[in-house]
């Protein structure tokens, strides 16, 4: 067995259970996930450029107090 834990703390200082209990946690997902039989996300994810495009705004309704002066 390697002396690399796997898990590495950045911030705070967790106790022993705490850490103890993450690392069960992530354990725990990674069994599941490794043991599920269900096909991964097999649609194509989109780029870059199309996802930023969804965020665009359309134009601003002109008219109104501002546009008066």
């Amino acid at each position: 067995m390697s002396d690399d834990p796997g898990l590495r703390v950045t911030g705070g200082t967790p106790t022993d259970e705490e850490t103890a209990a993450i690392a069960a946690v992530f354990t725990l997902a990674a069994l599941e996930r490794a043991a599920s039989t269900a096909p991964l996300d097999e649609q194509p994810r989109p780029d870059g450029w199309l996802r930023s495009a969804r965020n665009l705004r359309g134009p601003l309704p002109r008219g109104g107090a501002w546009n008066a002066f």
